[in-house]
Parts: structure tokens; C-alpha cells; sequence
């Protein structure tokens, strides 16, 4: 009985390119799907650390049985928006204090540079929202944990990707109480409750 030969072969430089070309149409199709969710995530977790931030300094007051302040400033050159815990209420990010950095794109942004506005005040249905400065804010809680002094209104900020608007916005509103709420919007300013 003669003996079978058999011949193992590779890929061909023609499957090799086959396999090359499908692999390049399907990142390029899903490419700008997964850049938009990758930046609306980066604006939802920037609005997660604000509310982290003011949480923080919220629990802080109350640990420590005195009004400890939240302050939104700028810092830094190029100038950046940080929150910070400002333990000593001095104005002034100190060693130890907690803070949050936001990037250049994903940051605080002004009430009206927000589409809809009315749409969150509508949906919230919270009373007025009063805006907080996004690059100059102080907010105090007390020893109790609420907003002092009380605000007329809820206390309101805004963050987004300044430079894909497609990311949507997000809303912290932060009630006289103390508590806090997150909505997200897309593009067009249509608002839902996050959390």
C-alpha cells in the first residue's frame, strides 16, 4: 500500500488580504459608534464626579459638626475647572484636600450653552433651577448636610464634551436638602433621569 501524502498548507496571500479587508470595513463601521458612546460615557462620568465631589464635602460638614464649603474655581495654566472639598474654607486648593480635575473637553458648562433648558426645569419639576457659575462657585452645607443658605430654587450644573455635542449633557441638580439628582440629555436637549 503506498503511502498518502499529505500537503499542509498556510493562508494564501490572496485569503491573507481577504481576511485584512473584512477586518478593516468592520472597524471602520463600528469605529464612530463606539466614539460616540466612549464620549458620552467620559460625560457621564465627569457629572458622576461632581455629584462624588459634593457628596463628599456634604458628608465632611456633617462628620465634622461645621459648614465646610464646595468650591468650583480654576486653576492651573491653561486654566481647568477643579471642585474641591475645601476642608478650612479658604478659598485655596490645600495638600489633602479632595479635588477633581476636569479635562479641557469634558467640563463644566455655562446654562446657556444648554439646549432646553425649560425641558429639565418641565421634567425635574423641582422649582426654579438656579445655575451655578462653572468656573467660580462656592457651595456651603451645613451641619446638617443641606445647602446653606438655602438657595431659591435648586442649585443646578451643567457638563458636557465641549467639542462632540453629539455626547449629549448632563445635569447635577443639588436641592436645598442636600440631595442630589443626575439627568442626561442628548444632543437635541430631550432630558431623562439618570439617577
Amino acid at each position: 500500500m503506498a503511502a498518502r501524502r499529505t500537503r499542509e498548507r498556510g493562508l494564501t496571500m490572496v485569503e491573507l488580504m481577504v481576511v485584512l479587508v473584512v477586518i478593516m470595513l468592520i472597524t471602520a463601521v463600528s469605529l464612530p459608534s463606539f466614539m460616540r458612546t466612549y464620549q458620552s460615557y467620559q460625560v457621564t462620568d465627569a457629572a458622576s464626579r461632581l455629584v462624588n465631589g459634593m457628596k463628599y464635602t456634604r458628608y465632611e460638614a456633617i462628620r465634622r459638626n461645621l459648614p465646610v464649603n464646595c468650591v468650583i474655581g480654576q486653576t492651573g495654566a491653561p486654566a481647568t475647572t477643579t471642585v474641591w472639598t475645601d476642608s478650612n474654607n479658604n478659598g485655596v486648593v490645600d495638600p489633602g484636600e479632595r479635588q477633581f480635575i476636569f479635562s479641557t473637553n469634558v467640563t463644566l458648562v455655562a446654562a446657556g450653552a444648554v439646549p432646553n433648558v425649560a425641558g429639565l426645569l418641565a421634567a425635574a419639576g423641582v422649582g426654579p433651577l438656579v445655575p451655578l457659575n462653572s468656573t467660580n462657585a462656592v457651595v456651603q452645607f451645613d451641619q446638617r448636610g443641606a445647602v446653606n443658605p438655602p438657595p431659591a430654587g435648586a442649585l443646578v450644573s451643567y457638563v458636557s464634551n465641549t467639542i462632540a455635542r453629539t455626547a449629549g449633557y448632563r445635569a447635577v441638580i443639588l436641592l436645598s436638602s442636600g440631595s442630589m439628582q443626575t439627568w442626561q440629555a442628548d444632543g437635541n436637549g430631550n432630558w431623562t433621569f439618570l439617577h
